[in-house]
């Protein structure tokens, strides 16, 4: 079984590829609305590279906890008896 700190990570990178991608689904939408049109919304503009950023710091934060607590499940391991005796 999982333990919390593992699924909080495990969450922050989903929230991370959720805002992502909202980031690049709404800046096609815009883009496509600009070669239509021939402008961009101001609300585009400025929402599209902030989900995309956020989506990118939420990603970095989860693997770089997930990271820690693999790294911690690591050296808490107990040593192989086989490797030490040989």
């Amino acid at each position: 079984m999982k333990d919390k700190e593992q699924e909080n990570a495990e969450e922050k990178i989903k929230k991370g590829n959720t805002c992502i991608g909202m980031g690049v689904g709404l800046g096609a939408i815009s883009a496509g609305a600009a070669v239509v049109t021939g402008a961009v919304c101001p609300f585009c503009y400025v929402a599209v590279p902030a989900l995309v950023g956020v989506g990118i710091y939420e990603r970095q934060k989860g693997k770089k906890q997930k990271g820690k607590e693999e790294q911690a499940i690591k050296t808490n391991k107990k040593p192989d008896l086989e490797k030490t005796q040989s």
